[in-house]
């Protein structure tokens, strides 16, 4: 959250508090849904194997979307210049 102006971060905490949680209530919902496409629902593999494969598409959207949209931390790209500048080794968590 180092892109965001401190004033903004809790706007910022709480917009992705509610992304998460409204992905995870709209894939389990899909997943008990593909659950009950044919009679059995555990039992049947194939609504097992249905709901494996959604959430294996799911998560290749994920990375496609993670791969598109990640930007390095400032502050990481700021300590890698000030080291390169030959500075003092500067620990940081990221």
């Amino acid at each position: 959250m180092t892109s965001v102006p401190p004033q903004m971060s809790g706007v910022a905490g709480a917009l992705l508090q509610v992304a998460l949680q409204v992905g995870a209530v709209v894939g389990l919902s899909v997943q008990a849904g593909l659950l009950t496409i044919h009679e059995g629902a555990f039992a049947n593999f194939a609504n097992v194997k249905a709901s494996f494969w959604f959430q294996f598409g799911w998560t290749l959207v994920n990375l496609v979307a993670f791969l598109i949209f990640f930007r390095p931390s400032k502050v990481a790209e700021a300590a890698e210049k000030h080291q390169a500048e030959g500075g003092a080794h500067v620990a940081i968590a990221v």
